[in-house]
């Protein structure tokens, strides 16, 4: 049942009291060269396992409040799809309706 309500949402016919919410975002690497060469030179071979550490990783070596200076310019947040939630989930609907991105259209002025 779930599966079909889902699949009705993303086909813009959500069932009532239901839409659609991106999911969890992720932390990623805008560039990852970049900010290995960056966190490489302040925080040295705490920035490796055996590869380079994951965002969330380096927040931890450095501490948050470190990390939040400089996150911007290195962290994109990437969200891995969309799920099924109540209406009055407190989240932006990821599949807004056209009247709400156009605003709706005034047929009185179109001819």
């Amino acid at each position: 049942m779930e599966d079909f309500a889902q699949q009705r949402a993303e086909e813009r016919n959500p069932l009532p009291g239901t839409k659609l919410v991106e999911t969890r975002e992720r932390r990623v690497w805008k560039d990852p060269k970049q900010a290995e060469q960056y966190f490489s030179s302040q925080i040295g071979e705490k920035a490796y396992d055996r590869k380079f550490k994951t965002a969330p990783q380096i927040e931890k070596s450095l501490g948050k409040k470190v990390f939040k200076e400089v996150e911007e310019d290195f962290v994109k947040k990437v969200s891995s799809g969309v799920t099924l939630a109540p209406i009055d989930d407190p989240r932006q609907d990821a599949r807004p309706s056209a009247a709400s991105e156009f605003g709706a259209a005034n047929v009185d002025n179109l001819f």
